[in-house]
């Protein structure tokens, strides 16, 4: 599992830290292992299908990046 949150992680560095489940999903991110991030805090749902990894800077409007 640390493999993927380090691919999500990588994934999000460049992307204001959102990344789709999509996005995830091609890293190995079942839907098993989201919920399980999201239930220990490393990620959060920003809106549907959109997850934020936690730790960084929160943008002030990051749905506007979801867009």
């Amino acid at each position: 599992m640390l493999e993927i949150i380090g691919s999500i992680g990588d994934l999000a560095e460049g992307q204001a830290g959102l990344v789709t489940e999509r996005q995830a999903a091609a890293v190995g991110a079942t839907d098993a292992v989201l919920h399980e991030l999201v239930r220990s805090r490393v990620i959060e749902p920003v809106v549907p299908r959109v997850v934020r990894m936690r730790g960084g800077a929160r943008p002030a409007f990051p749905r506007l990046y979801t867009q």
